[in-house]
């Protein structure tokens, strides 16, 4: 399979190893897209599982809608579970980085009968993330959000500067050629950042507190509201710990903006 569609929006994939093996799907973070997974696809498929690596909405190029309500975390997590029931998979092992990490979390939470297990790297939970903004360093790490928020700046700044940029964060050169590359190419930076846009939109905040009865204190950036009263039933998430099976799951070194938390999970430790 190279392509999947979802409500009218068509989904890049790369499709690696036996069809009807047990499903290993890998979300890449920003500001890379499925290519990332490159190196770590192969060392997958060499144990008899099937690997998908999608290009998630806003990266793909049939995937890219205009409005940037379009990138509600919902929404992200339906276009996965249609890629699961478009290869007729029940279960899946699901593997996210950075945002890939956010969504992969969602997931788990929103559809947790889909989630065979969970590996996040580089990503903290939510509540560990809130707990570093109220009482720790996390705000001075975390500015970028919103400056990546802006509707046009981030995307005439990036269009000019992205190779420069990613590899001071620490992307090598190769890899920070053919994202800057692909973040000029037209539509790809506004879907790149359409997504922090969402996360801190205050209509879709508004959004969220009206249907849930949230009050607005608990609506903040970094932080998910509670669960609807249907999710609270689903079954918890499960606790990161170091185990040889998650820790050899390694991708490239992380390569956004740090995220930071005193409570984060990454591979090889805990």
């Amino acid at each position: 399979m190279r392509y999947y569609s979802r409500d009218g929006l068509t989904f890049d994939v790369d499709d690696s190893g036996p069809e009807g093996a047990d499903l290993v799907v890998l979300l890449h973070g920003w500001p890379q897209d499925r290519t990332a997974w490159d190196k770590v696809t192969p060392l997958l498929t060499t144990t008899g599982v099937r690997v998908i690596a999608p290009d998630l909405r806003g990266y793909s190029p049939g995937a890219r809608p205009g409005n940037h309500l379009d990138y509600e975390i919902t929404e992200m997590v339906a276009d996965v579970v249609a890629l699961l029931d478009e290869v007729g998979a029940e279960q899946a092992h699901i593997v996210g980085h950075d945002w890939g990490g956010a969504l992969a979390r969602a997931i788990a939470a929103r559809a947790p009968e889909r989630v065979a297990t969970l590996t996040v790297l580089s990503t903290p939970s939510p509540s560990a993330m809130a707990k570093g903004v109220r009482s720790g360093d996390q705000l001075k790490h975390s500015w970028y959000m919103a400056l990546f928020a802006l509707p046009v700046l981030p995307v005439l700044f990036f269009r000019l500067f992205a190779q420069q940029i990613l590899e001071k964060i620490g992307m090598p050169r190769e890899r920070a050629a053919h994202d800057a590359r692909r973040l000029k190419s037209p539509g790809a930076a506004e879907g790149t950042f359409a997504r922090y846009r969402a996360a801190l939109s205050p209509t879709l905040i508004w959004r969220k507190r009206r249907a849930k009865g949230v009050p607005a204190a608990a609506c903040t950036a970094g932080s998910s509201p509670p669960p609807s009263s249907g999710a609270a039933r689903t079954r918890p998430l499960p606790r990161c710990r170091r185990t040889t099976r998650s820790s050899s799951c390694v991708g490239e070194p992380a390569t956004g903006p740090s995220w930071r938390s005193p409570a984060s999970c990454t591979p090889g430790t805990g």
